[in-house]
């Protein structure tokens, strides 16, 4: 599991759902003492994209974002991707810049 830096919480109000889609047992043992987040266990292996369709179905918020277990996410990560799809009808999707863990530049958003 990633280390965990503490950021600055951003302004848009988020609900965390984390899905153990049956990893290693020790990866879900660490996220016991964290409070405020919804768990839950698949009861069955689904893979990366029916995991996602079943947190799809959990969340309760306007938008969706997709995190995978080894993201780390920097300072201002979250309040403009949200600013940018509000600001207009005619956009359905974001994408944050991907980081190699260097600082090199991976990916920078997508074309749908």
């Amino acid at each position: 599991m990633p280390r965990v830096d503490r950021q600055p919480s951003p302004e848009t109000p988020i609900e965390v759902i984390v899905i153990d889609d049956h990893g290693p047992a020790d990866d879900a043992a660490r996220l016991e003492p964290v409070r405020g987040i919804r768990r839950y266990v698949n009861s069955e292996d689904l893979g990366s994209i029916g995991t996602c369709n079943h947190a799809a179905t959990l969340a309760r918020g306007e938008y969706l974002l997709f995190l995978n277990n080894d993201t780390e996410v920097l300072e201002d990560w979250l309040d403009p991707m949200v600013a940018l799809i509000a600001a207009a009808d005619d956009i359905g999707t974001v994408g944050a810049n991907l980081l190699y863990p260097g600082g090199r530049l991976q990916e920078a958003g997508g074309i749908i």
